[in-house]
């Protein structure tokens, strides 16, 4: 019989919810940040360097 590993999600405090994103700014453990939507090549570009979300 195979047991399946059930994994638990790591939400620590640099997880941010879209609520906060959505704001425009959001507070992580080293300072306040700006978040901004990016589209078209320059989200191309992250997607390709740091993997999609």
């Amino acid at each position: 019989m195979a047991v399946e590993k059930v994994t638990e999600d790591d939400y620590g405090p640099e997880w941010f919810i879209i609520s906060d994103l959505e704001q425009g700014k959001f507070e992580g453990s080293k300072g306040v940040f700006d978040a901004k939507r990016v589209q078209g090549a320059l989200r191309d570009e992250l997607w390709e360097r740091y993997g999609p979300p």
